[in-house]
């Protein structure tokens, strides 16, 4: 059902949505015939569209729907003017490309009446707007922008029009904003004038010219709206944009409307006049365009092709670099690095800032990008949020309290730690919240924190994204609206620069910090139930430059704990890894007696069977003299280091610990839990055994109290949910990688143990499910992560052990969000096999 609200506009209601100044929003459609089936003329309203084709996963917007709409009312036998406020034709990933030339096609086949002129039309500067200009089938209306020679409207646009429709005789006037949202450099050609003097001489030619409804169209500020309506109170309606929200308000008898960007709603005004004398009747209705709306299928068709090519586009090569550019999460998160200083680089450049400041979360793809091409794709993996780079100004204390903020997460991995430049901060990891920054210098100059400031920001931070609030004050000098795309500010330094070679240069540094975390080993504690993935993780960590194995400890779940401790010295042996201490756990959970299925346990505790079991040599060493538990504390308090924990099973052994000791956790830099499931759909009925369950993953259904004994204990929780290992099938072509690699003693056991899981991995539903978490520990390219609060379903039946995200209450926990699987096959096979 379409979502609209309908209003016939009486006296009494001018006044009264003038003093509320009421902003309309969606409610139900009304039912029933009302008095606008009887209008002339319909305005079909849109502004600042940037996207031709539906936004927000594609449930709202689009503008072969909107087409659809427009159709549907010319079928009622009305007149419909469909008129568009403005921006338009960029700034998007496809403009970028284009230019404009998909939006102008696809305006076209609508067919769009009017449009005017915004900002963000002159971002590839007037010649590019003049060529886009012709090729328009639509009438371009524009007063107050002319050519800079002739003087006449700009691209053969007019000022105004005057059209009949029935009984009504209407005039539309064109303005657009003429200030320092347009850069100086893209003015060049065209001449800008004060559009209230414009408005001022036109306004009494539409008048003489017999216009008896006034619309204006234009691209302004809201303030700027209001202003025009009170200078020119004869005017009808605005037909407004600039603002991305809707916005419906009087100002005296004159309405302002703008409607939701990118065509998510748009607004549709009726007019009618039951005799020349009688006062003009009017109908307003914002309506929402979602996926019950059919897409015009000429429309349509455009669209995809522009898509098809915007697809071939942006596998094409804009430049390259010379260096490898970090994208990796785990450390944009926590030092500087050179793709931070890339963008923060071009963002200064591009804004003509002194100094400019970025969330490393708004940079993405969790990779590295190895020297050489770089396409408009790598790009837009980087930054896929179509974010701008905006400007302000701010005093010295303003911009070290967004340092501040920026700081306050350190070790977290928290998206709001900043990338930086034009400036050099130094930051003590050990003072309070709010009091780590200690010398900065601007431009080589010690911060002043009473001198201004101009700053180039993102607008996410502008709008006060990652607790950066603190820029809500500032003066604003390119907003959001006006101010160039994040992907088109790359590219064109990319392109520019032909190879870029950004390098880290000390603009961030710590107090006290010696060695990068990435150049030390990880100290860690493996606790698994041996099923195969977590052997192949195993297999990982025994081999990995990168990781310290301190300790294996056995857990019930896929196996029984005193067979996984027996396959676990074997395979130490095996390895030539005898100085590993291992130690079996409780036989049960905490609570309750949920176990795998016998079949499942029976086939874990054999490796999957004799033929793999057959490979081993005999255990060389004897187990811990003690429980699991027990083992994980000693090494805990013995290490000078935090030590992480991967958690490969149910949890209790590490639940068992935390109750023993609570005061250890402080030796726990983090605990890495394979296990739950957040969106997605759990696996213990996955094939069916006989267990009605379909919320849980296994190893939380087996163990329920002691995940959330582990999630509430206050130390940091990483999960590497079904979400995450759902994207890691293990396909046969990567068995077949471990069959043409060197035979040696550890690429047997790996083959063996692929092999008795045939079954699995040829149907597709077997997962790299602990070898993520083995793999993720040590490397943060593989894997990213982000926070939420979550509960653990505890209440007996069938939902026992559900992960539930939850607003408030629960404990946060970060949960792994992208997974790249061409680096996790690689970096296993280059580890394990030496491939």
């Amino acid at each position: 059902m379409t979502l609209k609200y309908s209003y016939s506009i009486s006296a009494s209601f001018v006044f009264w949505l003038f003093a509320l100044n009421l902003i309309l929003k969606p409610v139900l459609a009304h039912d029933g015939p009302s008095p606008r089936s009887k209008t002339p003329l319909t305005i079909l309203q849109m502004n600042d569209v940037y996207s031709t084709k539906p936004v927000s996963g594609g449930t709202a917007g689009g503008l072969a729907r909107v087409a659809t709409l427009a159709n549907q009312m010319r079928q009622e036998g009305r007149t419909v003017l469909v008129m568009l406020a403005g921006d338009f034709l960029s700034p998007s990933v496809a403009s970028s490309v284009f230019e404009g030339r998909e939006m102008m096609e696809t305006l076209n086949a609508m067919p769009l009446d009017y449009a005017t002129l915004g900002n963000h039309e002159f971002d590839f500067g007037v010649p590019i707007l003049l060529e886009r200009m012709k090729e328009a089938e639509f009438q371009w209306i524009i007063a107050n922008i002319l050519d800079e020679k002739s003087g006449k409207p700009i691209g053969g646009a007019k000022p105004y029009v005057i059209r009949q429709c029935g009984p009504l005789k209407v005039g539309i006037l064109g303005l657009c904003l003429t200030g320092d949202e347009i850069m100086k450099e893209k003015k060049e050609g065209a001449l800008f004038v004060d559009p209230f003097k414009t408005a001022a001489e036109v306004i009494p030619k539409m008048k003489a010219a017999g216009a008896d409804v006034l619309v204006a169209m234009t691209h302004f500020e809201y303030g700027d709206d209001v202003k025009l309506a009170r200078q020119f109170p004869e005017i009808d309606l605005i037909v407004g944009g600039h603002e991305h929200f809707a916005i419906t308000s009087m100002v005296g008898s004159t309405m302002i409307s703008k409607a939701d960007s990118d065509a998510k709603t748009v607004a549709r005004h009726d007019f009618s006049r039951s005799s020349p004398d009688a006062p003009l009747q009017r109908h307003f209705e914002l309506i929402r365009v979602d996926g019950e709306i059919e897409d015009e299928a000429g429309v349509a068709a455009v669209v995809a092709n522009f898509e098809a090519k915007l697809d071939v586009e942006l596998s094409k090569s804009v430049g390259k670099t010379e260096v490898a550019l970090n994208a990796v999460a785990e450390e944009l998160r926590s030092r500087e690095v050179n793709l931070g200083n890339f963008f923060t680089d071009a963002m200064r450049e591009a804004t003509g800032a002194e100094i400019a400041m970025m969330n490393s979360g708004s940079i993405r793809s969790n990779t590295v990008y190895n020297p050489g091409p770089l396409t408009r794709r790598d790009l837009l993996a980087m930054h896929p949020f179509g974010g701008t780079a905006t400007k302000v100004e701010v005093d010295g204390a303003t911009l070290l309290a967004a340092l501040n903020n920026g700081f306050s997460k350190i070790g977290e991995s928290a998206g709001r730690f900043p990338q930086v430049s034009g400036m050099k901060v130094h930051v003590d990891p050990k003072l309070p919240v709010g009091e780590r920054v200690g010398e900065v210098t601007v431009l080589g100059k010690p911060l002043e924190l009473e001198r201004t400031y101009v700053v180039s920001i993102n607008d996410y931070m502008l709008a006060g994204g990652d607790g950066y609030d603190m820029f809500a004050k500032a003066k604003v000098l390119l907003n959001a609206e006006s101010s160039p795309l994040l992907i088109s500010v790359l590219e064109e330094r990319v392109t520019e620069k032909i190879a870029i070679a950004p390098q880290v240069e000390g603009r961030i540094q710590f107090a006290g910090a010696e060695v990068p975390l990435t150049a030390k080993k990880v100290p860690i504690i493996l606790d698994t139930d041996m099923g195969a993935d977590g052997v192949l993780g195993m297999l990982y960590m025994l081999k990995s430059p990168r990781i310290d194995l301190r300790a294996i400890t056995l857990v019930n779940g896929l196996g029984d704990v005193d067979a996984g401790v027996e396959n676990t010295l074997r395979i130490l042996s095996l390895t030539g890894n005898t100085a590993v201490p291992v130690a079996a756990g409780q036989p049960r959970p905490l609570e309750g007696d949920r176990a795998f299925p016998d079949f499942w346990r029976k086939r874990a505790n054999t490796l999957g069977g004799e033929e793999t079991m057959s490979l081993l040599p005999e255990a060389k060493t004897a187990p811990f003299d003690g429980q699991a538990e027990d083992l994980m504390l000693t090494q805990l308090r013995a290490s000078k280091d935090p030590v992480t924990i991967v958690a490969m099973g149910p949890l209790t052994n590490v639940a068992m610990a935390i109750k023993q000791d609570p005061e250890v956790i402080s030796k726990i830099r983090k605990i890495i839990v394979m296990g739950g499931a957040i969106k997605e759909l759990g696996n213990v009925d996955k094939p069916f055994v006989g267990i009605e369950n379909s919320a849980a993953e296994w190893n939380f259904y087996i163990d329920p109290h002691a995940a959330q004994v582990v999630i509430d204990s206050g130390v940091s929780v990483v999960l590497v949910p079904l979400d995450a290992t759902n994207n890691l099938p293990i396909s046969p072509a990567f068995v077949q990688k471990v069959r043409d690699s060197p035979r040696d003693a550890t690429s047997e056991l790996l083959l063996g143990l692929l092999n008795s899981v045939e079954d699995g991995i040829e149907g597709g539903w077997f997962f790299f499910w602990d070898t993520l978490a083995a793999v993720a520990s040590s490397r943060a390219e593989i894997m990213a992560t982000y926070p939420v609060r979550i509960e653990v379903d505890l209440e007996p039946g069938p939902t026992i052990g559900r992960t539930k995200v939850v607003e408030t209450g629960g404990t946060e926990v970060r949960i792994s969000e992208e997974v790249n699987p061409e680096a996790f096959e690689k970096n296993f096979l280059e580890v394990v096999l030496d491939l």
